[in-house]
């Protein structure tokens, strides 16, 4: 019998370093694993701030597979300083959402 699935994230809260306003973009990647048996798949990404937009697949992740949650930054859209963004991770396993965060610092060039 298959064992349940389990969502393992490589790393919950990336530190980027420092942004500068004036760049287009900034792109952090979050690694998900699937370290049970069973297959799960990502409802939804949702941020804390319009400054940021994710991009996942829907696609089921297999037991021992991974899938990418890639979030954008858009620096020009933070005010300059130390800063925190969160993201909340919904699946099919259930109905309240995984935190993931990163942050950073903002400056100009």
């Amino acid at each position: 019998m298959n064992e349940p699935a389990k969502i393992v994230y490589e790393d919950n809260d990336i530190d980027i370093g420092t942004v500068y306003q004036e760049d287009t973009e900034k792109v952090i990647e979050f690694k998900i694993t699937n370290g049970g048996g069973r297959s799960f798949y990502l409802r939804d990404v949702v941020s804390s701030c319009e400054c940021t937009h994710a991009e996942f697949s829907t696609d089921y992740v297999r037991g021992g597979e991974s899938t990418i949650v890639k979030v954008t930054l858009n620096p020009s859209m933070v005010e300059e300083g130390p800063f925190e963004r969160l993201l909340g991770v919904y699946s099919n396993l259930k109905n309240r959402p995984d935190t993931l965060s990163f942050h950073g610092v903002v400056k100009h060039k």
